[in-house]
């Protein structure tokens, strides 16, 4: 079993980092005073899904009866009648049910408006809980109706700290410099230092930064799938409507200027790697591209087309 689904936290005591956002909740739950919505916002793999879990295993909820919602892909008015349909009702054996909503930025503007009723008027045994990436994205009146918190990166000695505990379960044998090398290419995100970590098992510190490196350089690995159809010295034969569809892809779930920054990283690192002057003018050429941010929507997304055209026409990948 892959380190980040082993050591996903199952209680706030386990729960690594973010101190004070675990502490108010421990206050909510020793004061008995729980609101019935909560909004998780942060950058992902932070832990947003895992604190509602959490959360919802606090007040007793038992598994059967969270229901996870995906926004990437069931986010429409249709959804939305159904949960509150579904809301009204008890359990069977008369306990409280939690829904939680993830990427909840991409619920659909019916749906978010829908279920702003039932979240005002939230039956006794109903908890929502929204975890999102983009919370700017989910409407004003759903978020004033929430208990907000903001899940932050963890900082050099809780992302140190998590990593020990870890290779001590583990019983791993593993030097202080590729520790460091996983350190900082996992820029504090729990789950990206445990996939590092996992990757890392066995490799000699070179081995691991030039993994690391490839894989972490900043980029997710769907930011970095593009990156590879873009490389034309590798003999790609990717058309435009693949290197779309990808695109699309992404831009669900991030802001295109967020992809932008990770594919100028990417590409800055190759740069940087570089061993012939053809491909040191290539990811300069790249990097040239890439280095005008875009705005943010569509019309970022549309900014981020046109520069992957130019791109594309000057490496002549199809």
């Amino acid at each position: 079993m892959s380190y980040n689904l082993k050591y996903r936290p199952t209680t706030l005591g386990s729960f690594f980092g973010n101190d004070a956002t675990v502490r108010s909740l421990e206050a909510i739950f020793e004061h008995g005073d729980v609101p019935h919505a909560f909004l998780f916002h942060g950058m992902s793999g932070c832990g947003k899904t895992t604190l509602a879990r959490i959360v919802a295993g606090k007040l007793g909820i038992k598994e059967g009866n969270i229901q996870e919602l995906n926004a990437a892909s069931t986010r429409g008015i249709d959804t939305a009648r159904e949960l509150i349909s579904s809301a009204q009702f008890s359990t069977i054996f008369g306990g409280s049910k939690a829904y939680v909503l993830d990427e909840a930025h991409q619920l659909t503007g019916d749906f978010q408006n829908a279920i702003l009723k039932i979240i005002e008027d939230c039956p006794k045994h109903v908890y929502f809980m929204f975890c999102s990436t983009n919370p700017e994205k989910i409407i004003t009146t759903i978020r004033n109706r929430c208990t907000q918190y903001e899940l932050k990166a963890l900082n050099y000695e809780e992302a140190k700290a998590l990593l020990d505990h870890v290779i001590k379960k583990e019983k791993l044998s593993m030097g202080d410099e590729v520790v460091d090398a996983i350190l900082k290419y996992s820029a504090g995100c729990p789950r990206r230092l445990m996939v590092n970590l996992h990757s890392c098992k066995g490799l000699d510190v070179e081995d691991a930064e030039s993994l690391l490196e490839g894989e972490s350089s900043g980029a997710s690995l769907e930011v970095i799938n593009i990156c590879r159809m873009l490389f034309r010295r590798q003999g790609n034969k990717v058309t435009w409507p693949v290197l779309m569809k990808a695109v699309n892809e992404i831009t669900k779930e991030g802001s295109a200027e967020g992809v932008r920054r990770m594919m100028f990283q990417y590409f800055a690192v190759s740069l940087a790697k570089a061993t012939s002057r053809q491909d040191v003018e290539y990811f300069t050429a790249m990097l040239t591209e890439l280095s005008v941010p875009v705005a943010d929507g569509e019309v970022g997304k549309a900014g981020l087309v046109y520069i992957l055209g130019r791109i594309v026409v000057g490496a002549e990948i199809l």
